[in-house]
């Protein structure tokens, strides 16, 4: 009886995995909303392939003011950025740099610090499509009053087929764990 019992809740834990990694997997393949709206700033978290140079596209297609670059690598300024980025000139004043984050909850802090001290209200998010989900748990620890619009990125540096090919299988899977212990840090705090 009790073998019974285990089995069932460990297919029914089985069963909520999956249907939870599936839900995962809709967020992180839905589509770009269309916007016409400028933002406050739009905000890069780095990490990933096409990112910045996205971003920097994003800033000048909205007439945005600021493009903040959040989780810079401390080796990195801004003169290297935009040699590596293509960065015009007119709008390098319109760049500001954190170089705190570390990882995706130091870019929530670093993000939220950053908008609490610019008074910014509209936002746009721009990260690559598998790490946007988790981005926004992490970033829902903000202030309620900024509206946070995500826009994802969708590049190479994954297979669309993701199960096919190793790296993509195990970075979306690491992902989604990650994203697993982000909510439940949410749901704790």
């Amino acid at each position: 009886m009790i073998k019974k019992i285990v089995f069932w809740l460990l297919f029914l834990c089985l069963v909520c995995f999956l249907m939870d990694f599936s839900l995962f997997l809709r967020e992180m393949n839905k589509d770009n909303k269309n916007f016409d709206e400028k933002f406050d700033a739009i905000i890069v978290l780095t990490g990933g392939i096409g990112r910045i140079e996205k971003a920097i596209e994003l800033m000048t297609s909205t007439n945005s003011d600021v493009l903040f670059i959040s989780g810079v690598n401390e080796n990195v300024s801004l003169s290297l950025l935009k040699d590596a980025n293509n960065i015009k000139d007119e709008i390098n004043e319109k760049i500001k740099i954190g170089y705190f984050a570390k990882n995706t909850y130091q870019n929530a802090s670093e993000i939220s610090s950053f908008a609490l001290k610019n008074n910014l209200k509209n936002i746009m998010v721009v990260t690559s499509y598998y790490h946007m989900p988790r981005s926004l748990v992490e970033l829902s620890f903000l202030n309620s009053e900024i509206k946070i619009t995500p826009y994802k990125v969708f590049n190479e540096d994954t297979n669309n087929y993701w199960w096919e090919d190793f790296y993509s299988s195990k970075l979306i899977i690491t992902e989604y764990l990650k994203y697993i212990v982000a909510r439940i840090r949410k749901k704790l705090t």
